[in-house]
């Protein structure tokens, strides 16, 4: 239940560090297509999009679990 509440309480930090979840998996998926066109950028947007995806998933649990508040 507190869960729930939390969730309700952030929601707004929470949408926009989902947006910025999304980003990330569009990036790596964007770093396959460009893989044929040049290899340096797309290494470049695999790596961002991992670094990316980690930092969202740990603000995001963070948030939910010790109540970061911004």
């Amino acid at each position: 239940m507190e869960i729930i509440k939390t969730v309700k309480d952030r929601s707004p930090i929470l949408l926009g560090l989902v947006i910025a979840l999304m980003v990330s998996v569009v990036l790596i998926i964007a770093g396959f297509k460009v893989k044929s066109q040049s290899l340096t950028t797309s290494v470049l947007l695999w790596i961002i999009g991992v670094v990316g995806i980690l930092i969202c998933l740990y603000l995001i649990l963070f948030s939910i679990f010790f109540g970061m508040n911004w």
